[in-house]
């Protein structure tokens, strides 16, 4: 599993977003929804730029095929919910972890520095990235064990790398953990020099 953090290209994130998302729905006729004034919908427009500049052009024309199957109001018309859009977009490819309040609050809290002592930080700040709520003790558990087995996959990937017979997915995989890792080590040292 890897993780499309930033795009590729280097279109300022703001205006791939206007480009290939808001201004291609409105060619088509997605209109703003009759409760929202004219002034709100500018804003909202502006906050979906600013929640997904992190995506990639492919990733927004994939969004852009949810938010027209997600339209509202009599004619299928009305853009949806804010929080529907960036719910779906979070869901499919999170945003980088340090762009994630929740996700950087969850590990410098005590779950997240109990995860850190425990060994599943990794699993923790991906699920916060993805998901939300604060999972419970069996979503807990189920983190505890992915970790165990994800240090294992580790291990394995490592060696097949120092044999020369590792895969492109799994050096990909392994990539994504260690920066993952790399991500969660950072997001807990600052919380350590804020103290």
């Amino acid at each position: 599993m890897t993780e499309t953090e930033s795009a590729p290209d280097h279109e300022p994130g703001r205006a791939r977003v206007r480009r290939v998302l808001i201004e291609p729905l409105e060619e088509a006729g997605m209109v703003r929804p009759q409760t929202m004034k004219a002034e709100d919908y500018q804003a909202f427009r502006g906050r979906l730029q600013d929640k997904l500049a992190y995506l990639s052009e492919e990733a927004l024309a994939g969004l852009r095929a949810l938010v027209t199957h997600g339209a509202r109001g009599k004619h299928k018309d009305q853009w949806p919910k804010e929080v529907t859009i960036t719910s779906i977009a979070y869901r499919l490819h999170p945003p980088p972890p340090r762009a994630c309040d929740y996700a950087v609050s969850v590990l410098r809290s005590a779950m997240g520095r109990t995860a850190r002592s425990m060994g599943y930080q990794v699993e923790l700040l991906d699920i916060a990235r993805r998901w939300g709520p604060p999972p419970g003790r069996y979503q807990l558990d189920q983190l505890q064990a992915q970790s165990q087995d994800n240090r294992a996959k580790v291990r394995i990937i490592e060696g097949r790398i120092s044999r020369g017979v590792a895969t492109s997915d799994e050096v990909g995989w392994l990539g994504w953990y260690r920066a993952l890792s790399d991500e969660c080590d950072a997001i807990q040292q600052a919380e350590g020099q804020a103290a």
